[in-house]
């Protein structure tokens, strides 16, 4: 299964650009979020650098795509500077991202906006970042006449729409259409293809593991660097393979990925901070729910229904 990352340019007390009313940060998380929308209705798995307006600098969004092990990755952003049209941005030596960066003119072009065309410039995220990238400019803000296909949530959302067909027919995937850009869209349960650990509800060695892979992570089995204080919530895991400690410092890296993935779906509304509490228990228990894997209380406590609910999501995606 293909997986994506995106990033929505500035954020929080970076603003980016800004003329006529309209602010960067919030065109590019628009577009952003209906780009992840049409990409996860096509079963694309996407993580996203932010999906609400906090800070977010580009050595931050560099960390999070490299961690995330996403095949490709794009950067929304919005011009200034007084031009016309889009641009699409790529590194020199990066052939598939030139690819990418032409597949992306190509379907803005679409929406009748004019293309400036792609172009190679050394920016930090295609240049970092260690999949195939670019960066995308859809518009400048402060022209007066150019703006006027970006002003809207709706044109906004075209443009997700218009990048999100770009990506699919790079990863040569038929677009389908979408009947709503804005809602999160809903996996369908699948049926088990291959079935990779046992479905016990016991979060232990395997599953841990095989959570490492899904996000990405370094792979040893064990949860790490969580809190004392939260052993209470779970009720039926391995202990031997949970650590959990006063001095907790980050957190777990795959925590991390697991509360991001969790909060781009919407479902979780803490801090990425690699601490498994009550938050993000609950936040498991209905995003699970939400696919039918699991049936029971919304409660904080990691059970074996939500444990074994995780495992039939995990052998199944």
């Amino acid at each position: 299964m293909a997986k994506v990352f995106l990033s929505a340019g500035h954020g929080g007390n970076d603003p980016g650009a800004s003329a006529y009313g309209l602010v960067e940060k919030t065109i590019n998380l628009n577009i952003m979020l209906a780009c992840r929308n049409v990409l996860m209705a096509h079963n694309i798995t996407v993580v996203c650098s932010r999906v609400t307006d906090e800070n977010d600098p580009v050595s931050q969004e560099v960390r999070e795509a490299n961690a995330s092990g996403a095949d490709l990755a794009v950067s929304f952003h919005t011009n200034a500077g007084g031009g016309d049209g889009s641009e699409s941005y790529y590194h020199p030596t990066s052939e598939k991202g030139k690819k990418l960066a032409q597949l992306c003119e190509k379907h803005t072009q679409a929406l009748g906006q004019n293309s400036r065309g792609v172009k190679t410039k050394d920016l930090a995220f295609p240049r970092d970042t260690r999949m195939t990238a670019v960066l995308c400019e859809c518009a400048f803000v402060d022209n007066d006449k150019d703006n006027d296909i970006v002003d809207t949530l709706e044109e906004q959302q075209a443009f997700g729409i218009a990048y999100a067909e770009a990506i699919l027919e790079y990863l040569d995937i038929k677009y389908t259409g979408t009947n709503n850009p804005v809602a999160p869209p809903q996996k369908p349960t699948q049926a088990p293809q291959n079935i990779k650990i046992k479905e016990d509800g016991i979060l232990g060695k395997n599953s841990n593991e095989e959570t490492q892979r899904h996000y990405g992570t370094f792979v040893d089995g064990v949860i790490s660097r969580q809190p004392l204080c939260n052993k209470k919530y779970f009720i039926y895991i391995d202990a031997r393979y949970w650590e959990f400690v006063k001095n907790y410092g980050e957190g777990s890296p795959v925590v991390k990925a697991w509360q991001r993935d969790l909060k781009n779906r919407g479902f979780y509304h803490g801090e990425i901070d690699g601490l498994m509490g009550p938050k993000m228990i609950i936040a498991l228990q209905q995003f699970l729910s939400m696919l039918g894997l699991y049936v029971g209380k919304i409660d904080a406590y990691l059970g074996e229904k939500c444990g074994r609910g995780w495992q039939k999501y995990l052998n199944t995606h």
